[in-house]
């Protein structure tokens, strides 16, 4: 008499615990560390993404006007900077940054070029 009830409760855990295990595996590979917020100053989203250079320096670049602004703090100074369209190279006083989905290039004057990656 008990047995069915045991046999669907049983198939219930075995399907429980795979879906489970996915949703746990899922929050584990999440990708690079990114906020997203609206600024009511610059009247635009502005996505903020950190980066971690040689040296233990960090790089924190935020993002505006659809990807053509950015401010980027650097070695304890702020630079505005802007590039021609979205992927191109930010141009900044005596500092150039390049981003890619995973790393940002820079370019500094009297400094060696720095590849940082993405947090």
């Amino acid at each position: 008499m008990f047995a069915p009830e045991r046999k669907l409760s049983l198939s219930r855990a075995v399907f429980g615990v795979p879906v489970f295990a996915l949703f746990l595996l899922g929050g584990c590979s999440q990708g690079p560390e990114e906020e997203t917020y609206r600024d009511i100053n610059r009247k635009s989203e502005v996505v903020r993404r950190i980066y971690a250079c040689p040296d233990d320096l960090r790089l924190s670049a935020e993002f505006s006007d659809g990807g053509t602004r950015a401010r980027i703090l650097y070695r304890d100074r702020a630079h505005e900077m802007s590039a021609p369209a979205p992927q191109l190279t930010f141009v900044g006083d005596n500092i150039n940054v390049l981003f890619n989905e995973d790393w940002a290039s820079i370019e500094e004057v009297g400094q060696p070029a720095r590849r940082c990656r993405r947090l």
